[in-house]
């Protein structure tokens, strides 16, 4: 139903779960919904998109599509996502297209809230954006995704001044709730592992030697990282992104609050190498080794 001004009013009805979508301004593409659930009565607020017209969805038909099983607000609203067309990471592939081709086995609440607050910067498929300076979120651990989220939403990381991606990633998940970050956390752990961007050449001997004698002893001579060290895994970040994140352990940036007692090892450890070409070696190194889709 139309609402004054233009706006439109959409309803999507599977019970016990009734979502309604009002488009404030039919021409731009961000608008606010509402989805209120009948069996849960707290409201849950998420960003959709451009609709031109009243519609009415048939959402099981879709849902079914999609590999959709759990009959959530979340999955409705990811029905209402794939309906319009969003295109999540901001280039020339529709959604339709890429949920087919690689979330369509994933079924979990929390791809509406990845694809309208995550996907924009980091990719769809969380392979990372060089040109936002948005990293692969994945092939990583649950543990180090936690651990870092909580750090950007409680001020340990992405506070310092200089630290400018960091603190666009701090105001992106602000107000997103505990359940929302472990709902990502989860969700980032599913997403297929996707190779890493790579610099076009690179001393990939004097890398794997460095890596050797000075990160495997934390990360392991594979880069897969080592849990009861609390070292993340390498392997399957992106070359620019362990650059640009290892001079900001050598200068401070990164690591140097308090409570950021894991980045703190990385701050001492940093000066060992001082050489920014014997970094980007190291980085074209870690490139390429085999990317562990296991947490």
């Amino acid at each position: 139903m139309s609402q004054p001004g233009g706006d439109h009013l959409l309803t999507l009805k599977t019970p016990p779960f009734t979502t309604k979508v009002r488009i404030v301004t039919p021409s731009a593409w961000i608008a606010r919904t509402q989805m209120n659930s009948i069996a849960k009565k707290s409201p849950l607020s998420y960003t959709a998109f451009h609709l031109s017209l009243d519609q009415t969805i048939e959402i099981p038909i879709i849902m079914k599509k999609y590999g959709l099983h759990r009959v959530t607000p979340s999955s409705l609203l990811f029905t209402l996502l794939l309906t319009l067309g969003l295109n999540g990471c901001n280039d020339s592939v529709p959604l339709e297209k890429v949920v087919s081709e690689n979330l369509a086995g994933i079924d979990h609440d929390a791809i509406p809230l990845w694809l309208s607050n995550c996907a924009l910067c980091h990719g769809a498929t969380g392979g990372g954006n060089v040109d936002v300076s948005a990293p692969a979120v994945t092939g990583l651990q649950a543990w180090y995704l936690e651990r870092q989220l909580r750090h950007f939403k409680n001020g340990i990381r992405g506070t310092h001044a200089q630290d400018t991606t960091g603190g666009q990633m701090a105001k992106a998940i602000k107000n997103l709730s505990e359940a929302e970050l472990d709902g990502l956390t989860e969700l980032m752990t599913l997403l297929p592992s996707t190779a890493a961007q790579t610099f076009s050449s690179g001393d990939e001997a004097r890398g794997k030697d460095y890596h050797n004698n000075l990160c495997s002893a934390c990360h392991g001579s594979d880069g897969k990282g080592n849990e009861a060290l609390q070292a993340p895994s390498l392997a399957g970040l992106n070359d620019w992104y362990i650059v640009n994140q290892y001079e900001k352990f050598r200068l401070g940036i990164r690591g140097s609050h308090p409570e950021d007692h894991y980045g703190a090892q990385m701050v001492r450890f940093a000066p060992a190498v001082k050489d920014a070409e014997v970094v980007r070696d190291i980085a074209y190194y870690l490139t390429t080794l085999p990317i562990d889709a296991a947490q």
